[in-house]
């Protein structure tokens, strides 16, 4: 059962990470800072979870490898972007002044990035599914509604 939201967060997440996680986060600790210095790093395991859950076959597995291999280098830029926009929010308000209008400014910039990488997010999880069979589909989607119902991603 544990299995279960890492295969989800394959699919939900394809190969652009846990973005919605780094929207949540800080650059620096946080429960997904081992997030924070890339996101090509877990994919793989993730990608093998996903392929033994739903029995993908041996093209199947060298497919999703292709798609999220293409999409590394499309996500990548994304990541680096949020990563900079949480290091610039990290000392808004440490002088104990609420500045609204620089708050607006860098939640702004953060929410386009964010849309970035949820259509990244979504070009990649669709690639993934165009290669499951209707039954691996089935499968897919309840684990992804599994994961949602329990941790609300």
């Amino acid at each position: 059962m544990k299995k279960i939201p890492i295969i989800a967060a394959v699919l939900i997440l394809g190969s652009v990470g846990a973005i919605i996680a780094f929207a949540q986060i800080s650059h620096k600790g946080g429960p997904m800072q081992h997030f924070a210095g890339g996101v090509a790093g877990h994919h793989e395991k993730m990608l093998e979870h996903l392929a033994a859950e739903l029995k993908f076959t041996d093209q199947q597995k060298a497919q999703a490898k292709q798609i999220i291999a293409e999409s590394e280098p499309r996500f990548q830029p994304v990541h680096d972007r949020l990563k900079e926009s949480h290091r610039s929010t990290a000392d808004l308000g440490t002088n104990g002044v609420f500045d609204e209008r620089r708050a607006r400014e860098l939640a702004t910039r953060q929410a386009e990035i964010i849309k970035e990488a949820l259509v990244e997010k979504e070009r990649t999880k669709a690639a993934l599914f165009a290669i499951m069979t209707a039954e691996q589909r089935e499968q897919a989607k309840q684990m992804m509604n599994h994961f949602v119902e329990n941790f609300g991603h």
